[in-house]
């Protein structure tokens, strides 16, 4: 997954994009989401929402 920087200002909030791998290689289809490291921390446990799954 690659990982930006916070969004939302200050909130522990970063975006994330996984690639999904293809048997033909394209690698041309990928899932956006959220992590909410503050919900996370609440929740003990991973808070993801996801924004997209989109091809590129």
């Amino acid at each position: 997954m690659s990982q930006s920087a916070p969004r939302r200002g200050r909130a522990r909030v970063r975006d994330v994009r996984q690639t999904i791998h293809d048997p033909e290689g394209h690698h041309d289809w990928v899932i956006d989401a959220l992590i909410d490291c503050d919900a996370s921390d609440e929740a003990g446990e991973l808070v993801l929402p996801t924004v997209a799954m989109r091809r590129l």
